[in-house]
């Protein structure tokens, strides 16, 4: 059977070999020039003007341990330098040991090192080197501790805040007093540097300590509060001197006020006005009794015989024990200029003569009042915190916050002028001896 094209047409004709051969090559050429010219177009698309960017590629050589710092040894193989920005040392599950950060450029051929403190790696573990370019380029290693590297971090000093002022009051514009007690839990001796930071961030106090491992020292820091009443938060940081890193903080509460002080039966849970010797009260030394002359009607006047707790006279409240916090008020009068009396609270250990106590009290001289912590045993006295404002009157009030968390009595006192006015203010913190007792002293 023939085909034919047609009438007229010649069957058994088509495309001779000689002329398909042609066509394919034509073909394949404009196919192969189109692609060219594709490709070509692509990749200039993705290069930045001048030429390709030259690659960035680093490789960890090798690394150095020993026992804290780990040294990663980073060359540049690329053909380009390299700005390294990062760097980490992973655990199996990919939480970070240690790590570094900042701005190491490495110019293409070099090698560089890069040091990771605080670096502690344990025997038997897997650990990962990882580090980073600031275009992304990374490079790892895997690792485990180093033969011959040390298998326990070396001795240093760690700092704890064991206790501290966790509230301090006062006037605006004055001052307060913080005692912060400060721990070495590490393996050797250091430098602690305290710092107290405002509620805005900015240092307001700064003080220092060498602490013995294993034992706690006080470093005490004044520091001046704000010229405007309110209340805020502010920060006690612990700096290793030998890290150079913070090993600890803490928050306290400021508040800073002019208190209304009124003695309201209602809402105390001792209230005296010592209109007659009340009962439940007691004197170690000195001769007590009630006069008239008081604020409002009678008073109890204490005179001092040096039979008493620290050669004073104290007049306690011996029905109960007192709580592990409490605050008190109390109306100081004849405090005559110059007299040099100490009138106040006395906190004792023990309703005995030979107690030892805290003592919170005024004395006048001069041209001022002077108010004062002291702690006070049988070999002396032991001054914790002082304050003065300008003598006004022979009427003064004397207001005191107490707590007691184990080890610390935290104690915060302000005088208060005859109209009401917030004068001086003290706060300070003694883990000498727990007070039991509370009462009022002259010496």
């Amino acid at each position: 059977m023939a085909l034919g094209s047609g009438p007229g047409g010649a069957a058994g004709r088509g495309v001779s070999p000689a002329v398909a051969a042609l066509l394919l090559t034509l073909i394949a050429a404009v196919a192969a020039a189109l692609a060219y010219v594709w490709i070509a177009g692509y990749m200039g698309s993705l290069a930045p003007r001048g030429g390709l960017r030259p690659l960035e590629v680093l490789k960890i050589d090798a690394v150095g341990y020993d026992g804290a710092t780990l040294t990663l040894y980073v060359a540049n193989v690329g053909e380009a330098d390299a700005t390294v920005v990062s760097a980490y040392v992973l655990a199996e599950d990919r939480t970070a040991v240690c790590s570094w950060s900042g701005s190491v450029t490495l110019p293409r051929g070099s090698v560089g090192a890069l040091s990771l403190s605080g670096c502690y790696l344990e025997p038997g573990r897997a650990y990962t080197a990882l580090v980073s370019t600031s275009r992304g380029v990374e490079a790892t290693y895997r690792m485990g501790l180093p033969a011959g590297a040390p298998t326990s971090p070396p001795q240093a000093p760690l700092f704890r805040i064991a206790g501290y002022n966790d509230t301090v009051y006062g006037p605006p514009g004055g001052s307060a007093r913080l005692v912060v007690e400060v721990a070495n839990v590490g393996a050797a001796e250091g430098t602690a540097y305290v710092e107290v930071r405002d509620h805005s961030g900015t240092p307001v106090a700064r003080s220092w300590a060498r602490v013995q491992p294993n034992s706690a020292v006080q470093a005490a820091l004044s520091v001046d509060l704000p010229p405007t009443k309110g209340a805020w938060t502010w920060t006690l940081k612990v700096l290793n001197g030998a890290t150079n890193a913070y090993d600890d903080q803490r928050s306290f509460a400021v508040h800073v006020a002019e208190f209304d002080l009124r003695l309201v039966s209602r809402t105390a849970l001792i209230l005296e006005s010592f209109e007659a010797l009340p009962s439940g009260w007691s004197p170690l030394g000195g001769k007590w009794s009630i006069v008239p002359e008081g604020w409002l009607g009678s008073a109890l006047r204490g005179g001092d015989d040096d039979k008493g707790p620290g050669a004073a006279a104290a007049y306690y409240y011996a029905a109960g024990p007192i709580q592990p916090g409490f605050q008190a008020v109390v109306k100081l009068g004849a405090a005559k200029r110059n007299d040099r009396v100490y009138k106040g609270y006395i906190l004792l250990a023990e309703p005995a003569p030979h107690s030892s106590f805290y003592e919170v009290s005024i004395y006048p001289w001069g041209r001022f009042v002077h108010l004062a912590i002291y702690y006070r045993h049988q070999g002396g006295r032991r001054e914790l915190s002082r304050a003065r404002a300008g003598y006004v009157s022979e009427w003064y009030t004397l207001y005191l916050a107490y707590t007691y968390e184990a080890p610390l009595n935290r104690f915060t006192a302000t005088l208060y002028d005859r109209e009401g006015n917030a004068i001086a203010s003290v706060t300070d913190s003694d883990s000498a001896a727990r007070p039991s007792y509370l009462g009022l002293g002259v010496d």
